[in-house]
């Protein structure tokens, strides 16, 4: 509340005052002022000063000292002739030294009477406040596209794979942090990684992405896996590829073991495999029980291993060996193009390009780029999924940016089921047309004498040349820059062979269970561009072919 100090100034006459104390006087002209100040806000004063003017009078000046305890603010003035108009001026200073007050008022004398003027002193406070400047700018969080796990089940010691893809549109650096509920990973910081059951039960594992050090942009994903004892059930086998042309068989899934029986039980029976894949192990007899059965191959398959007998029991009997049919690894389901990073410029002469164009005569042209890998493997690529990586890492460090895909195959995904069906040409860096269009480029028959591609598909991310002449690829012994690895048809498909277990082997066995795939050779625009040769899975100086798509999830 306010706190009002009230000063009352006295002004009056010595002549009035000096006629009671004998004093001669002339009485007739002047007049007394009563003057009542107010300062409405509490604040302390240490001094006032005061000015009256007015008519033909000299100023009267002043200041009372109002700083002692019990000090007010009055004054005593004589001299101030009848009439008027007159005015006074009043300031004030605070204690706090910040704080300045100013007023005034204007009034007449009467003579012979006392006149009362209220002032009021407008106080003004110094500075008590500051500002802030905020130029806010604009961050568009990541986007979680791609969660991979598998398997969703496993025992208590072994690995489950995870597997995951953010993209950010403005390129920031992406953070992934995995989490478990019963278990650790090998890398939870990984975008690809492991993770190991260490408690029974069903658990959970989450993966969360942010391009802002997990701050406000976050995005996440869960899933549900289940952890159980090495005990139990066997599992079922794994199915194979399509079957024919004289394939060897590929290796299904392997059987859990048996559970242990009770008094007299009887052993758990092995994991039956897929077509044409090798036959499941065994399950393990129970105690005191009949032994489990060994499991059945599938078509094209090996026979099972035979089973082991439990305490007392007998032996299981092995499975029965397939025919015909060809055999497949595991291999991850479809899933959308791998990112590259944000897109840089692919320069030409003076212009700069950016993804899904390409530099023609200085001219930005849209076009999917088609590069062939300069990097150089074996067979044991991680299938069609872990080449599409290794395409959108190489376009990376080239600084291509975009997404990208292999042309690659295996019983689960193929250029077919996962690539866009541009309408586009697809284009090599120096602006080399490969076809026109994915029609164009996968049709049967093609145009008499026009092959299948426009041109052969051989430079490399960073626009060299790699494909030699024709004549320099033998077709046993490819030297750099002759073969591809591709598993693939001319029409984007698997080929029957599905060879090197869907390229995530490099097991060269002849005439055993790991069949031959198809290679691509660079210097063909025929069929032979996909699928012109066959060669061993050991060769390590085989490349890819890297495919350009525009968008993240291409799968139509």
């Amino acid at each position: 509340m306010p706190r009002w100090i009230r000063m009352r100034w006295l002004v009056c006459w010595l002549f009035g005052a000096l006629t009671f104390a004998g004093c001669a006087a002339d009485t007739s002209s002047t007049g007394g002022l009563t003057i009542e100040l107010e300062l409405s806000d509490g604040t302390q004063i240490e001094e006032v000063t005061y000015s009256i003017m007015g008519g033909e009078m000299a100023a009267m000046v002043g200041t009372i000292n109002t700083s002692a305890p019990g000090s007010t603010a009055s004054v005593e003035i004589y001299g101030i002739p009848g009439g008027g108009p007159y005015t006074i001026m009043m300031t004030a200073t605070a204690a706090d030294g910040e704080t300045s007050c100013s007023g005034s008022a204007n009034f007449n004398v009467s003579v012979g009477l006392v006149t009362e003027v209220a002032v009021m002193l407008n106080c003004k406070r110094g500075q008590e406040l500051g500002g802030v400047r905020v130029n806010g700018t604009v961050n568009i969080c990541t986007d979680l596209v791609k969660v991979v796990v598998s398997p969703l089940q496993t025992s208590i010691g072994n690995q489950i794979d995870v597997f995951a893809m953010a993209v950010d549109t403005e390129g920031d650096p992406i953070e992934y942090r995995w989490t478990g509920t019963g278990g650790s990973f090998a890398d939870a910081n990984a975008r690809e990684t492991t993770y190991t059951c260490l408690q029974p039960g069903e658990q959970t594992i989450t993966i969360t992405v942010s391009d802002d050090g997990f701050d406000y942009c976050t995005c996440d994903h869960t899933v549900d896996v289940i952890c159980v004892d090495g005990g139990g059930t066997g599992g079922t086998g794994g199915f194979a590829g399509e079957g024919g042309m004289g394939g060897s068989a590929g290796a299904g899934g392997m059987a859990g073991s048996g559970g242990t029986g009770g008094s007299a039980g009887t052993g758990g029976t092995g994991g039956t495999a897929g077509e044409g894949g090798m036959g499941g192990s065994a399950g393990t007899g129970g105690t005191a029980g009949e032994g489990g059965m060994g499991g059945s191959a599938g078509a094209g398959g090996m026979g099972g291993s035979a089973g082991a007998g439990g305490t007392g029991g007998t032996a299981g009997t092995g499975g029965t060996a397939g025919t015909g049919g060809t055999g497949g690894g595991e291999c991850i389901p479809d899933g959308g193009a791998q990112f590259a990073g944000a897109a840089t410029s692919r320069i030409c002469g003076e212009v700069s390009c950016g993804a899904m164009e390409v530099c023609v005569d200085q001219v930005c042209t849209p076009s999917a780029l088609v590069f062939l890998s300069s990097f150089q493997s074996d067979a044991a690529l991680g299938g069609p999924r872990g080449a599409d990586q290794i395409c959108a890492d190489i376009a990376q460090a080239a600084g291509l940016g975009g997404y990208w895909m292999s042309w690659t195959s295996d019983r689960c995904t193929s250029p077919l089921k996962r690539f866009e069906k541009s309408t586009l040409p697809y284009t090599m860096l120096d602006g080399t047309q490969v076809s026109s269009s994915w029609a164009r480029m996968t049709m049967d028959p093609p145009p008499t004498g026009e092959g299948r591609l426009d041109n052969n598909i051989g430079i490399d991310q960073f626009g060299n040349v790699l494909s030699p002449g024709s004549a320099a690829c033998s077709p046993t012994t490819p030297p750099t820059g002759c073969a591809t690895w591709t598993n693939t048809t001319f029409d984007g498909r698997v080929h029957i062979n599905n060879g090197c277990l869907g390229l995530t082997t490099n097991d060269g066995t002849a005439g055993g269970s790991v069949a031959l795939p198809a290679v691509g050779k660079t210097t063909s625009v025929g069929n032979g561009w996909t699928a012109g040769s066959f060669l061993s899975c050991v060769f390590d100086s085989l490349h890819l072919y890297c495919f350009e798509q525009s968008v993240a999830d291409p799968i139509p």
